[in-house]
């Protein structure tokens, strides 16, 4: 019983150890061979503040340890009293409930898991299905590519009716322009004269290094 109380102790208290006393704490504990009133007595009070922490304790029960230590402990010894029950009692309570709160995320884990391979299996089996159709019926693919070459020929036929065309009407245009100068030679002839005289006289200017439009 006292080797019990002892452990809880160690246990429930090892949090207000200090941290640089917390590897000292435990080498002195597990190299006891037993565990009685007198070890705890001198043990405990070596390393934990006992009441400095009830003032402020860090969780709510360690209230209960804290008070079993300072009064129980003092008046009657380490014994199962009502304070040191009613904190194993709620201290099971909160293994309890971690307990489970890592039971259900485990069960999350491996439901999330079964059904990833679920949908992994399906996926894989609905593409192993999907090539066995192709390879039965490669028809299609080559429609598809049969298509494609028919469709690219179209682009082809419609790109070169557009150039045809558009060469069509630049013919027409320019024809058109030589008739109109075929029916009035004489304004043709006034048009070429007028820019062969244009030319004479720029020739002119620049022999003399003269700036045609009068600035320096």
């Amino acid at each position: 019983m006292i080797k019990s109380i002892i452990q809880t102790l160690f246990i429930g208290l090892k949090k207000y150890v200090p941290k640089g006393k917390l590897t000292e704490y435990e080498n002195e504990f597990w190299s006891r061979k037993t565990y009685n009133n007198k070890f705890a007595v001198k043990f405990f009070p070596k390393y934990i503040a006992f009441e400095k922490w009830a003032k402020k304790p860090k969780n709510k029960i360690d209230i209960l340890l804290l008070n079993y230590w300072i009064y129980d402990v003092q008046e009657v010894g380490l014994k199962n009293t009502r304070l040191l029950k009613t904190y194993i009692k709620e201290y099971d309570k909160i293994i309890h409930k971690h307990a489970m709160v890592k039971l259900q995320a485990f069960k999350n884990v491996l439901e999330r898991k079964t059904y990833l391979t679920e949908a992994h299996k399906k996926n894989s089996e609905a593409a192993m299905k999907q090539i066995a159709e192709w390879k039965k019926t490669p028809t299609p693919l080559n429609e598809i590519l049969g298509k494609q070459k028919i469709r690219e020929q179209q682009a082809k036929e419609l790109e070169h009716e557009y150039l045809n065309d558009y060469h069509k009407k630049n013919s027409e245009a320019a024809t058109k322009q030589l008739d109109e100068w075929q029916k009035s030679p004489l304004d043709f002839e006034m048009a070429t004269k007028r820019q062969k005289a244009r030319e004479v006289e720029a020739k002119r200017l620049e022999s003399l290094d003269i700036n045609p439009g009068g600035y320096e």
